[in-house]
Parts: structure tokens; sequence; C-alpha cells
């Protein structure tokens, strides 16, 4: 069961636009910024917990996290939900928008580097997959990323 549940997190860390999951991107107009408003390390599994608690609405790829993706401060991708799968907090009402949240509070604190730099290449990534334009570069991004929604928690 141990062994099981590193495969499960193992295979849901992205490092090239290739890990990335897709359900379908037909629908997929954007992304919303978001940030866990907790101050702890790591925070996959405490988001986990808390959603499976707050919505029951377990993704595809097994997880209760109502985001498509998860930064963690020392800039860890996590991918919870497949792109184009209905986000926990947006069911019956938004599907177009995907979500990323980052770990961190930041009312508090700002996003780290290796958060940012993150965030640029997921969003490289995602924009190569979807064949948007892509707006902005990694000189540009950190004031961008200092908007963010609260979490959901």
């Amino acid at each position: 069961d141990l062994a099981e549940k590193r495969d499960i997190i193992h295979s849901m860390i992205i490092t090239k636009k290739e890990d990335i999951q897709i359900k379908s991107l037909s629908n997929l107009k954007g992304f919303a910024n978001h940030h866990t408003a907790m101050t702890s390390k790591v925070q996959f599994k405490t988001v986990d917990k808390v959603h499976k608690e707050k919505f029951n609405f377990k993704s595809a790829m097994g997880f209760w996290v109502g985001y498509n993706f998860i930064i963690e401060k020392d800039g860890t991708i996590l991918q919870a939900r497949k792109l184009g799968e209905v986000l926990a907090a947006h069911r019956g009402w938004n599907k177009t928008y995907g979500a990323i949240c980052l770990a961190g509070d930041f009312t508090k604190e700002k996003p780290t580097q290796a958060q940012k730099d993150s965030l640029f290449n997921l969003y490289s990534w995602i924009t190569e997959i979807k064949a948007w334009r892509s707006y902005g570069s990694k000189n540009t991004l950190p004031s961008v990323a200092q908007i963010f929604l609260p979490g959901h928690l």
C-alpha cells in the first residue's frame, strides 16, 4: 500500500509538459491563480484532506484537491486534476477555467522564486499544449504572480 501511494505521488509530479495529464482542452479558456492561505512548508496532503471534507469530490487522478495543480514552496509542481476536468470549487458553474494554487499565505509572505519559476514553466507548457499565445516573460512574471485568489480552505 505504501509503495502504491509512492507511485501515485511520483506520477503526479510535473517536470515537463509531457507529464501533464489531460481530459479535454476544448472548453478551457484560462486559469485562476490561488494561494492556500497557509504558511506550512508542504501543503498538498493538507489541502487534499481539507478539500475531501469540504467538497467530497474526488478527481479522476484519485485526489480530493480542488485545483488542477499545486506548486509547493520548493517549486515542486503537483497535478491533482486533469486539464479540462471539473474542479471541486467550480462544480456546477464554472467549467471553462482551470486553477493553479501556490502553497503559502500571500497576505503574509511572497511566493518563493522557485514557485515563480515553476509557475512560469507550467504556464509555458500549458500554452504549448493549448496553443494559446503567450504573454509576458520570465522577467515580468513576478508582478503577475502577486495577484492570487485566497485558497478554499
